[in-house]
């Protein structure tokens, strides 16, 4: 998929672009298009922009455009780059949060990390040296030591230094700039999760980052982008966002893909000045668990069901839930609801 390159150049080169603006051409494509380049202001996967820099700042933090919308995204040689693009995707968020770099004998000893050389057959540390590999083992000695160092500097991760605008449907991002790539990326970050890995600390942070957290609600989150949206120039208007249903029972009646289901659901909420209808919260222990998921995480009441215990809603239902609720959660076994749960009542008390 990368031609052998391995993920730490990448990293490093998208490193070095978000720290220092720098330019580079990583692995020429057919047709004079690279996989990963720069000019020092845009971040581009093939002919596609992915990141673009802006220079204006929100609170201290430096404003990102982040392209959000590259599901259907085909390259130049005609090809699908939809794995490709996910990979990109996690590997930008790694270097946000920070790789896990351990101790250099731990690093090097795993069979995934970021030290391993990919070669045209093998790997050091499984194989005795050959003279197919791409580079001699004492070589290889010397530069792993120096990827380590690099490898600690990136694992400080760069979160706290950029606020990020998502753009929606636009490669080159030319068209002006909206709320299509901010609704996309709320329905992605329920999405693309599922009950293996929902929990884990960058998901819990990535929930709490854009759907609000005990002491902080998704409106307050809402205003934010709708400040940094005034910053970038964007004529922020919810008015201006496009639904066509009427109620959550008529998303549920017409729309059946998962991530269109998420994807419509908060058009809707947005739509309606962040709000859901009586009729929604009437009917909403009737609904599926997809529905009810994101009704609580749009920050719907209580509708957490018997047996759901440990899925993620019940961590949003611990966020939001009320005294009155708490029998539907108090035996839960997941770890995070019971933390946020104990720190919403020991505040509010």
């Amino acid at each position: 998929m990368f031609r052998g390159e391995t993920e730490y150049l990448r990293a490093l080169m998208i490193y070095k672009f978000l720290t220092k603006g720098e330019q580079f051409k990583h692995k020429k494509d057919i047709g004079d298009v690279y996989e990963l380049s720069s000019n020092g202001n845009d971040l581009r996967f093939f002919d596609m922009v992915k990141i673009r820099k802006t220079g204006k700042m929100f609170r201290g933090r430096e404003i990102l455009l982040l392209n959000v919308s590259p599901y259907a995204y085909v390259n130049l040689e005609g090809t699908c780059r939809f794995t490709a693009m996910r990979d990109l995707d996690s590997l930008f968020q790694e270097i946000l949060y920070g790789f896990e770099c351990q101790s250099m004998e731990v690093e090097e000893n795993k069979y995934h990390n970021v030290l391993r050389r990919k070669t045209k057959r093998h790997h050091y540390n499984q194989h005795d040296p050959e003279d197919n590999y791409c580079e001699s083992k004492e070589a290889w000695m010397k530069r792993k030591t120096e990827i380590y160092a690099n490898s600690l500097e990136i694992s400080k991760g760069l979160l706290g230094q950029f606020e990020f605008f998502f753009v929606g449907d636009d490669y080159q991002m030319i068209k002006p700039l909206d709320f299509t790539g901010y609704l996309y990326w709320l329905a992605r970050c329920l999405s693309d999760l599922d009950s293996k890995h929902w929990y884990t600390e960058r998901a819990i942070h990535t929930h709490e980052l854009y759907f609000g957290t005990d002491r902080i609600d998704i409106n307050e989150r809402f205003h934010d982008y709708v400040e940094m949206a005034n910053i970038l120039g964007v004529n922020a208007k919810t008015d201006d966002i496009t639904c066509k249903f009427s109620s959550l029972e008529d998303i549920k009646k017409h729309v059946k893909s998962r991530i269109y289901i998420f994807h419509e659901v908060v058009k809707y909420f947005f739509k309606r000045d962040r709000m859901f209808s009586n009729a929604d919260h009437k009917n909403i222990n009737k609904m599926n668990y997809t529905f009810r998921s994101i009704y609580s995480a749009l920050g719907g009441p209580c509708c957490i069901q018997k047996g759901e215990e440990n899925e993620m809603i019940a961590y949003f239902t611990a966020i939001r839930c009320t005294r009155d609720d708490l029998p539907l959660i108090i035996n839960t076994e997941n770890e995070y609801a019971k933390a946020v749960m104990i720190k919403r009542f020991d505040l509010s008390i």
